[in-house]
């Protein structure tokens, strides 16, 4: 009988200061947590003004947050430096992770 189970092949590359890629990685990784951070206050934002809406027939209408193909769109409509500096398939990537987290704090919330 087969063995059903998955090897999955993994490796680690450590990277110090003195290597000459750590510059470049440490500015890439700078520009992702700020577009992180745009991408989260970006949906807090939406989700404060739908909040604070007092029209009840304008606030049926508004969406509490984005999804992040939207949030990416967004984003290059307003030509974002930190969205525009990073490659097009990472920043893609650091806005659907955004979303999923500010996603997943409501269900935890709903879940409590």
């Amino acid at each position: 009988m087969k063995d059903k189970t998955k090897t999955l092949l993994t490796g680690e590359i450590q990277v110090t200061p003195f290597d000459p890629i750590f510059i470049e990685l440490d500015h890439m990784m700078f520009l992702s947590k700020n577009l992180y951070n745009v991408c989260i206050y970006t949906q807090r934002q939406l989700f404060f003004d739908k909040r604070d809406c007092k029209d009840p027939v304008l606030k049926s209408k508004m969406k509490g947050f984005i999804s992040n193909f939207e949030l990416s769109k967004k984003l290059q409509d307003e030509n974002n430096p930190d969205y525009r500096a990073l490659p097009a398939a990472v920043s893609q990537q650091v806005c659907k992770q955004a979303c999923l987290n500010y996603m997943s704090s409501f269900h935890c919330i709903r879940k409590a």
